[in-house]
């Protein structure tokens, strides 16, 4: 199962952004089902159709014509895009079979953001995640 997902910035900003207002504000963020953490300003690392990370404030930030929540596909994962055995493939490859949603640490993404990241990477494994930003290269002088 071991594998990274990899999100492009550009995809998370207004992710992160809505859920950075909502943390300001002072609104709720959700505990996920059989999380030992949540509650707390997140994202949602989400594994159903596909994977994805999506703000974890309890206000739903929909889709412009109101009908879907925003969400960022890890590279590879994405159900609109490629054949079904390609994105499936690849998201039970790396975080297996089971459907599941995790809290993850709102500061970290914002913090990345604000730095200049263009990417998000997730180092998965059988029981835990670690996650980097990935920076610009920068050019020789």
């Amino acid at each position: 199962m071991p594998g990274t997902l990899r999100f492009e910035m550009s995809d998370l900003k207004p992710i992160i952004e809505f859920a950075d207002v909502q943390r300001a504000a002072g609104k709720p963020f959700v505990k996920p089902y059989q999380s030992e953490t949540g509650g707390n300003p997140c994202l949602l690392l989400v594994h159903d159709q596909g994977v994805y990370l999506m703000s974890g404030a309890t206000e739903r930030q929909k889709t412009p014509d109101g009908a879907k929540c925003v969400v960022a596909y890890a590279e590879g994962c994405d159900p609109t895009k490629g054949e079904f055995d390609d994105w499936y493939d690849n998201a039970r490859d790396i975080v297996g079979g089971d459907d599941f949603a995790e809290a993850v640490d709102l500061a970290f993404f914002a913090d990345a953001l604000r730095g200049g990241a263009v990417a998000i990477e997730i180092k998965m494994s059988k029981k835990t995640y670690r996650m980097r930003a990935v920076m610009p290269r920068r050019r020789a002088a």
